[in-house]
């Protein structure tokens, strides 16, 4: 799987996430919205969401 990232993304950025084992793609621009959520060791989850599709993180409990 391709992570697509936008061709204003330095180089080093893109080295960095190759080097983590990413197989990256430099695009012109990228469609849709995206948004993610960071799961971290403690529990604690930070979302973000692309400002260009009026997205919004959220997260839901469960199990």
């Amino acid at each position: 799987m391709w992570v697509k990232v936008e061709a204003s993304v330095p180089e080093g950025v893109l080295a960095a996430l190759r080097d983590r084992g990413h197989d990256v793609a430099s695009v012109n621009s990228v469609g849709c919205g995206m948004s993610a959520i960071q799961f971290d060791a403690d529990g604690k989850m930070t979302g973000a969401a692309c400002w260009r599709a009026d997205g919004t993180p959220i997260r839901l409990g469960g199990g």
